[in-house]
């Protein structure tokens, strides 16, 4: 692996790792004093690879750091927020020139094999969302970028390729304790630009992870909002899915096709919540019948408006 665009750095000890995202990749340099923010986030570099996108995060002395390449705004930062500019940077180069695949701002999470896919722009309550998805037993891969393909080879499959695995992000909240697991302690938590910043135990590996049972969600959460759930067509469900896309440049047409074939295959609702309170015994219990019966548009409807009509 070659880091012949960054810039020489001190004769000190320090961690070489490549982050990818289907097929993108990024070199990366930082301190082993950070291990815990990147374990489970970064591989080992192939011997022999020229990687040519690189990201490194350097310290100083009184617990300063510097993200290089860097700008006024990237020296001489705290840990929260080198981390946070760090992060941020690296979304933009693995996104950078992505083009055989659809790039999701999206939160993504498992059980048996179902997945579930929470699109959202940021401040739209999806990391919220995919916490509390978290404690009713999926398991969270991303709260940032999922990336997905169709897979021909005879099957037309579409295919999870990878996700960021970046540490959680939560705004709006000094304690994220309220929406992990009982007695369950982050592996790092600290305070950012961006919010607060929660480093979990890392799940296993979500490369090529094809997509046969689904159900996607479009949070919006607006505090002491009342509960609604309106079931999408696949129309509007691509169109959401547009808003949401992070490399429509790269892709042909935009990536209409990506998200049209997504939408068909996946049944959608938009979802405004006020307390994650309100969804419980509610969009649990709603999200294992869609994923049980495998639902069309017309059946999720009329799941919408039973559930609807209860409260």
């Amino acid at each position: 692996m070659s880091f012949e665009r960054a810039v020489f750095l001190p004769l000190v000890e320090i961690r070489q790792k490549v982050v990818r995202l289907g097929t993108s990749q990024v070199a990366i340099t930082y301190p082993p004093s950070l291990d815990q923010w990147f374990e489970g986030v970064t591989e080992a570099p192939d011997v022999g690879a020229n990687v040519r996108k690189c990201l490194s995060l350097c310290a100083h002395q009184d617990d300063r750091f510097t993200v290089i390449p860097k700008s006024t705004a990237a020296s001489d930062l705290d840990l929260g927020d080198a981390l946070a500019t760090f992060w941020e940077r690296l979304s933009f180069h693995l996104l950078n020139g992505l083009g055989d695949a659809f790039a999701l701002h999206a939160a993504v999470l498992e059980k048996e094999n179902c997945i579930v896919l929470l699109p959202g722009e940021t401040g739209s309550g999806k990391t919220r969302l995919a916490l509390w998805y978290r404690l009713h037993g999926f398991k969270l891969a991303s709260d940032e970028i999922v990336t997905v393909s169709v897979k021909p080879a005879g099957t037309n499959k579409i295919v999870i390729d990878g996700v960021l695995a970046r540490p959680l992000m939560v705004k709006c909240l000094a304690d994220a304790s309220p929406l992990l697991r009982p007695n369950e302690v982050p592996v790092a938590q600290i305070r950012s630009f961006s919010g607060l910043m929660v480093r979990l135990e890392s799940s296993a590996s979500w490369r090529q992870r094809p997509i046969d049972r689904g159900f996607m969600v479009f949070p919006r959460f607006v505090a002491g909002a009342q509960l609604s759930l309106t079931p999408l067509t696949a129309g509007e469900t691509a169109l959401r899915l547009m808003g949401n896309c992070l490399n429509a440049r790269n892709l042909p047409r935009g990536g209409l096709s990506f998200a049209r074939g997504l939408a068909c295959h996946l049944p959608a609702l938009a979802l405004v919540y006020g307390a994650t309170d309100q969804l419980d015994g509610m969009l649990d219990v709603l999200t294992r019948q869609v994923l049980a019966v495998r639902a069309t548009a017309t059946k999720l409807a009329a799941l919408c408006d039973a559930f609807s009509a209860g409260p």
